[in-house]
């Protein structure tokens, strides 16, 4: 593979797989398309050392966390394993345009479009189906759009799996103040005391817990997801400079729109059964979408197959954390090897 390119100004690209004299890898896939999905325009980054390979539709996180300028740096293993489709969601990333109608940024909407995006990728490759990955708020439209049509997927696989936001932001919150006594942080502990949710009465509320919690490692285990991304971004030849600018537009755009929907939904009571086999991921430190909810409802979740794996050392944000691990979990469920664990992730019934 390319080594990282230094972010493009004006163009953005996706280099191709090289042989080691410099020709392109034959049977190889490299392409960042705009496709019309949903009546708007948006984009879909799709990368796979051998075109032959399954297809892995990776929904990203957020509301608004889209990922393409980091995809290249976090997914190797799993381009070796797939062809690995990541779509920046309607409002987000590349698909962030002023023109975007406020009332057409509904869960509802997006499920439709994880579904034309699905076809678009089936049709492409001339597939029947292919394997739905979601992360965090990608969970719940990778859920949904799993339950209204089956027939498109052999498999979902659900990292860091949404079930019940309000009772997981509980918990969040009142971990967080616990870590903020038990670091003799008054500052941390004065402003996680000031408030008053979940349901949170603001914006700032929602992101002084999430402030705190980032700096706990709820979310990272190793520095910040910052960290994790913004030098990922910036040499991603996929996005330019001034799409730099366009992310974080987008993400207080998609925030603003779906957060309040998102935080109010239950998944355990949205969807009961899956007619195909469902897997879930996550870190073994993840507080921001705890755990122990999602092993519960999938306990309870009706589906012909069903898997747990642990990212050993990795909290919410797995798929960055722990890249090589969670590529063969993924991997594992999708194609029901039964290889053995590696140290770093482990599966559990």
């Amino acid at each position: 593979m390319d080594a990282p390119v230094r972010g493009a100004v004006f163009r953005r690209s996706t280099p191709a797989y090289r042989l080691r004299d410099g020709e392109n890898r034959p049977g190889s896939v490299a392409s960042l398309d705009e496709v019309r999905i949903g009546g708007t325009m948006q984009w879909i980054l799709t990368r796979g050392v051998d075109e032959q390979q399954p297809i892995l539709l990776f929904l990203h996180g957020g509301p608004g966390g889209a990922q393409i300028a980091v995809a290249r740096r976090y997914q190797r293993e799993l381009e070796r394993a797939f062809v690995v489709a990541n779509w920046d969601q309607r409002g987000a990333g590349l698909s962030y345009t002023k023109g975007i109608p406020r009332e057409t940024m509904t869960i509802d909407q997006l499920v439709e479009d994880t579904l034309e995006v699905t076809r678009w990728l089936l049709q492409r490759f001339d597939r029947p189906r292919l394997t739905l990955l979601g992360h965090s708020w990608g969970t719940i439209l990778g859920l949904l759009a799993a339950n209204r049509a089956p027939e498109l997927f052999d498999a979902y696989i659900g990292a860091a799996q949404v079930v019940e936001p309000q009772e997981s932001e509980r918990r969040l919150l009142e971990w967080s103040r616990e870590e903020a006594k038990r670091r003799h942080l008054s500052k941390a502990t004065r402003a996680l005391g000031a408030v008053t949710g979940p349901p949170y009465r603001t914006l700032g509320e929602f992101s002084t817990v999430r402030h705190w919690a980032d700096e706990f490692g709820a979310r990272a285990r190793r520095g910040t997801d910052r960290r994790l991304v913004l030098d990922a971004m910036f040499h991603s030849s996929e996005y330019t400079f001034g799409d730099l600018v366009r992310y974080g537009k987008g993400e207080r755009f998609s925030v603003s729109c779906l957060i309040e929907a998102a935080g109010a939904i239950d998944m355990s009571s949205r969807v009961t059964r899956l007619r195909i086999p469902t897997y879930f991921i996550s870190g073994r430190s993840d507080r921001i979408v705890d755990p122990s909810l999602a092993r519960e409802y999938l306990r309870v979740l009706e589906a012909p197959k069903k898997g747990w794996a642990w990212i050993e050392d990795a909290a919410h944000l797995a798929p960055f954390e722990e890249p090589d691990a969670f590529a063969a979990a993924v991997a594992a469920f999708s194609r029901q090897d039964p290889v053995a664990s590696p140290p770093s992730w482990s599966v559990a019934g």
